[in-house]
């Protein structure tokens, strides 16, 4: 056979075979991408309480055809620098039915079956997905959308599991333990549980933040070794400390306005060094007691006391200028709580002026609270009674300063039938509203998602 026609031939028979391979190629490639499709990938950092590590898992999602999905990751453990291969398998097992098992380092650990109606690359990602990048970070405070304050009947049964049902961002309770007769109260293991429960995102946990009023002293509370009452229209009794000044404006009983400059009164809230103990607890101070129950941060009432007509005579007496003297109270606050927990948050109620011809407030707190921007409350109708208009806009004009300063600013207004209008009127000022009644012993029957 002549050398060219031979060479042709060969020719012919290498582009055939190429064709021949890359025609198999095309028809295995979809097979082998329908039976192992890459369709997802992500990671998420969490902490792991068991072992004491922020941990990161990083993970590959790969449908495996029509029925199966499998979903291979690692853990990373950061304090041993070890590494855990997790996989998860979803298999979709019948109409209504999930089968998911959980392998580590190739051995079985859980499996169990999901009840659901949707097809399994549906449920991957409505549902799955969101649960695998979940974690128990807490949200950050310029992500909080909804809050709710409640301080009374955190005790009774199921009001905690609301809470943590609840799509509330960012909670306000009571360190109940500090209440006398409440000391056995288990206000960490609430906390902690809180702590576990979801943000709005499903993603993040809730910021749970304690009451504390620091411009008061409360009869109530486990530090009160004193007489209880204060008899009307006479001076207070003898064994009471010398910072008590006078009962609270407000008439809330029980409660009486401080001289919160005064050592005795700082020892008590923050240092606690010179606090006797009790016979259910060893109580220290009530910063310590919050740090020591797992807060996130505190809430601070009563920081308007500067404004009180009884504070700022007692201030005068002492040579102090009591706007200045809480701003320092504050900064102690913050100082002390931070070198035990540098995430520790600190948000004010009330007293927007704080902060005129004062700016390092601002460096100070986190965000600030206002009460009753434009719905307030009385005795004899508790919520609903529109503010002063001027008052609104005073109230508007500082905290827009806040918001400028790049603070969280929420609001609690005391209304019911005008809660919609309220939730408007805050929204568009960019404020984090909260609607409820004065006493704040339950949760709010008008809440913020609603609107």
């Amino acid at each position: 056979m002549n050398r060219s026609i031979q060479w042709k031939l060969f020719i012919l028979l290498i582009i055939l075979l190429s064709v021949s391979i890359f025609t198999i190629s095309l028809i295995i490639e979809p097979v082998n991408a329908s039976q192992n499709n890459h369709i997802d990938e992500g990671s998420k950092l969490y902490y792991d309480y068991k072992v004491k590590s922020d941990v990161k898992y990083s993970f590959k999602t790969y449908f495996n055809g029509k029925n199966r999905l499998k979903i291979e990751g690692y853990n990373y453990y950061y304090k041993s620098k070890d590494s855990l291969k997790k996989d998860i398998y979803l298999d979709k097992q019948s109409k209504y039915q999930i089968k998911v098992r959980i392998m580590y380092n190739g051995k079985l650990n859980t499996s169990r079956y999901i009840k659901t109606h949707y097809n399994l690359k549906k449920y991957y990602w409505k549902v799955y997905r969101r649960k695998l990048l979940s974690t128990n970070k807490p949200l950050k405070l310029s992500k909080v959308k909804y809050w709710a304050y409640q301080l009374q009947n955190i005790e009774k049964p199921g009001n905690i599991r609301k809470l943590a049902s609840s799509k509330y961002d960012l909670l306000v309770i009571e360190p109940t333990q500090t209440v006398s007769g409440d000391e056995k109260f288990n206000t960490r293991k609430v906390v902690s549980y809180l702590k576990k429960s979801k943000a709005h995102d499903g993603l993040h946990r809730k910021l749970v933040l304690a009451y504390i009023d620091i411009g008061q002293a409360e009869n109530y509370r486990w530090y009160w070794k004193w007489s209880k009452k204060r008899p009307k229209g006479k001076s207070k009794p003898k064994d009471w400390p010398s910072y008590i000044l006078a009962p609270d404006s407000e008439g809330w009983s029980g409660n009486y306005m401080v001289a919160y400059w005064d050592d005795q009164w700082k020892d008590l809230i923050i240092y606690g060094n010179n606090q006797k103990t009790n016979p259910y607890w060893k109580y220290q101070s009530m910063i310590d007691e919050v740090l020591r129950a797992g807060f996130d941060g505190v809430y601070l009432d009563w920081v308007e006391a500067y404004e009180n007509p009884e504070v700022i005579k007692a201030a005068k007496k002492a040579g102090k200028n009591p706007k200045v003297e809480m701003i320092k109270f504050i900064e102690e606050i913050r100082h002390y709580a931070k070198s035990k927990n540098p995430n520790f948050i600190i948000i004010q109620q009330n007293a927007v002026s704080l902060a005129s011809g004062h700016s390092k407030v601002y460096s100070l707190v986190d965000g600030i609270a206002q009460e009753s921007v434009w719905y307030d409350w009385n005795n004899y109708k508790d919520y609903d009674i529109s503010t002063n208009n001027q008052l609104t806009l005073e109230y508007i004009k500082y905290l827009n300063q806040y918001i400028k300063a790049g603070k969280l600013v929420l609001n609690c207004e005391y209304a019911l039938k005008k809660a919609e209008n309220a939730y408007k009127k805050s929204r568009k000022r960019g404020f984090i509203p909260y609607c409820s009644v004065k006493l704040l012993d339950r949760l709010s029957s008008t809440p913020p998602w609603k609107y």
